[in-house]
């Protein structure tokens, strides 16, 4: 068995469709809010869709926190 370093990346070969929609928050979720930056996340074709939020608390998804997998694809594309 040979072992990946952990610098290495694994190959998919049936890559999962990943569509990043960037969104405008102030026309989102209005004038006064403190969110950054904003994305709507859709993993796969008949997937959910995760809302990822930047602002003075980090980047995280609505649902999920810092740990969902759509955090991962906004921050590093």
């Amino acid at each position: 068995m040979t072992r990946r370093r952990t610098n290495e990346a694994q190959t998919e070969l049936f890559a999962t469709p990943v569509h990043v929609e960037p969104l405008d928050p102030k026309a989102t979720l209005g004038g006064s809010t403190r969110v950054e930056r904003l994305w709507r996340v859709r993993i796969g074709d008949g997937g959910g869709t995760h809302l990822v939020f930047h602002d003075r608390h980090g980047t995280y998804c609505e649902e999920h926190g810092r740990a969902c997998r759509a955090v991962r694809l906004v921050v590093n594309p």
